[in-house]
């Protein structure tokens, strides 16, 4: 990836005004897809002409929730960098996704714009070292 190209990141969570304030907020750093369910994100993925790098899916979402979208995404996608973003604490189930590498990091609501900013830069690099 040269310089000026962007990290395509996709966020998935089932509030339009989560996706709106996602897009405003990071739309001049990364390119941003958003989807309003977990299943709009699987087809978001699957599509041949995105190359998605990062994914970030808000945890309670009615039909499949964050950590089951992430799971099917990784199976699918295993060089996928997630991160899981939720309002609820830290759980057995969440600590489990981080302890097994299924989500890079976990990162609390309301979004922290320069902690993502900062956690999407860690997991980028990780991923190339």
């Amino acid at each position: 990836m040269t310089e000026n190209e962007k990290i395509t990141i996709l966020y998935v969570d089932d509030e339009e005004i989560n996706l709106f304030t996602f897009k405003a907020i990071f739309k001049k750093k990364y390119e941003v897809f958003t989807a309003i369910s977990a299943q709009k994100g699987l087809d978001l993925l699957s599509q041949k002409d995105i190359s998605i790098q990062a994914v970030i899916s808000d945890l309670a979402m009615p039909e499949m929730d964050g950590l089951s979208f992430i799971t099917v995404a990784k199976s699918q996608y295993p060089n996928l960098l997630t991160f899981l973003l939720t309002a609820y604490d830290l759980n057995d189930e969440i600590q489990n996704a981080l302890n097994s590498k299924l989500i890079y990091q976990y990162l609390s609501k309301p979004l922290n714009a320069g902690a993502l900013e900062k956690a999407i830069a860690n997991g980028l690099q990780d991923s190339t070292n």
